[in-house]
């Protein structure tokens, strides 16, 4: 399962990295954004294909449901990962399929990702819940 990350802090995009090592062999992080502006770019990169983003909602150039906005094709699960609680329902409307708050519980993330199913023609139902 490929995956990206969507951070601006350093530490947290290599605290996640280390987590998915440890206890979710399956992922591999092929590509990380600390910026609205940078993730756009990144996900709409047709090569990185990823099959989840991990998004902090909190980024330097505002808030990541901007980006999101922006994007014509949703073909990934989306994670987010953040401090912040009181977000919760919003990204809900994003129909994300994990929402976990920092410090990261390794179980939890598991329980996310375990609800990742992969299928050969990769057909993601995140496009069709969000409408």
């Amino acid at each position: 399962m490929k995956a990206i990350i969507i951070e601006d802090e350093p530490k947290s995009v290599q605290n996640l990295t280390n987590l998915l090592k440890l206890y979710c062999e399956d992922v591999k992080v092929i590509a990380d954004a600390g910026s609205i502006e940078a993730g756009l770019e990144l996900i709409n990169n047709p090569e990185i294909n990823p099959d989840v983003v991990f998004f902090d909602i909190n980024l330097p150039d505002g808030l990541v449901f901007q980006l999101i906005d922006q994007l014509e094709n949703i073909d990934f699960d989306i994670i987010f990962v953040t401090a912040y609680e009181k977000f919760a329902i919003k990204a809900c409307e994003y129909a994300c399929i994990g929402y976990l708050t920092k410090p990261i519980d390794p179980d939890l993330l598991q329980s996310a990702l375990s609800r990742i199913e992969i299928a050969p023609n990769k057909n993601y139902k995140t496009e069709e819940r969000l409408e």
